[in-house]
């Protein structure tokens, strides 16, 4: 990798046998376009040359784009039909950030699902080699299991990679199911909506880990822009009712007024499937 296109002069390399890897690149500047390739010894995997930019400075005020895909890894025509509408859309410009709504991979979550349903639609003509990925878990990730919810082995967590320790600011959470990050003048917030922590605290918790991680980390944000997104809608009357699901309702009750009460500007989800838009909320928790 390194700055210019025909000469990489920088490698960073990993000598083991698995097929998940994680590839540390140091010192990097801020803002700064690398363009790298992905190589097994001197055979080049990847086909091209790719690239990617580096975070602006924390508190710049340039403009950046991200995208939001929510249940997105059906490998279904839709889901092609949805890529050539952000192709179209977008054109030519770079897209700084994908945010993923859970749900990414369809119907468990598992590997080979994960590269039919995700990777395989978006490896070509699209975004993922140039783009940052934030993800966020949802209900199919954990393969709708009780028991994984409690022991977090799924490979979601094998796939992605996060900033856990604020590697891109904001306050550690040291956990990989919720973090936070700064991107310019905006802090992202990226919860777990369905794991439960310790065995018994859900999302909505106020004693649980991630509950109270979250408040902390709003407490210290001074950011301009403040966006929160994980999976479970507060407001849905789609292919899911948050008057009557009990844990729609719970995060209604109890996070959406955490997210209030610190200025929290927008808050993006998944999970019921139809596009929906409200009118700006306040106070509304029944």
């Amino acid at each position: 990798y390194g700055i210019s296109k025909n000469n990489l002069t920088n490698i960073s390399y990993i000598n083991n046998l698995d097929t998940n890897h994680c590839n540390l690149l140091s010192g990097l500047l801020p803002n700064t376009k690398y363009y790298y390739t992905v190589n097994q010894n001197t055979i080049q995997m990847c086909g091209d040359t790719f690239y990617f930019y580096t975070a602006p400075p924390v508190g710049s005020g340039q403009k950046v784009r991200f995208l939001a895909l929510g249940d997105c890894g059906s490998g279904y025509i839709q889901q092609y039909n949805v890529k050539a509408a952000i192709n179209f859309y977008n054109k030519n410009n770079y897209i700084n950030g994908i945010l993923l709504l859970g749900d990414n991979a369809y119907v468990s979550g598992v590997q080979n699902e994960y590269q039919t349903g995700f990777f395989n639609p978006y490896k070509t003509n699209f975004i993922l080699s140039n783009s940052c990925i934030y993800a966020s878990p949802g209900n199919h990730e954990y393969a709708n299991d009780y028991n994984l919810s409690l022991n977090h082995q799924i490979p979601y967590y094998d796939i992605f990679k996060t900033p856990q320790n604020a590697e891109l600011g904001g306050v550690p959470s040291n956990h990989k199911e919720f973090y936070s990050y700064n991107y310019a003048n905006t802090h992202f917030i990226s919860l777990d909506s369905y794991g439960i922590e310790q065995g018994i605290y859900h999302l909505w918790d106020s004693l649980g880990p991630q509950y109270q991680w979250l408040e902390h980390d709003l407490q210290q944000d001074k950011s301009m822009w403040k966006i929160v997104y994980f999976h479970h809608p507060p407001y849905t009357m789609g292919s899911h009712n948050s008057d009557t699901e009990v844990d729609l309702v719970a995060i209604r009750k109890n996070i959406a007024r955490l997210l209030e009460k610190y200025g929290v500007d927008l808050v993006i989800n998944g999970h019921s499937h139809t596009y929906e838009r409200s009118w700006l909320q306040k106070g509304h928790y029944d």
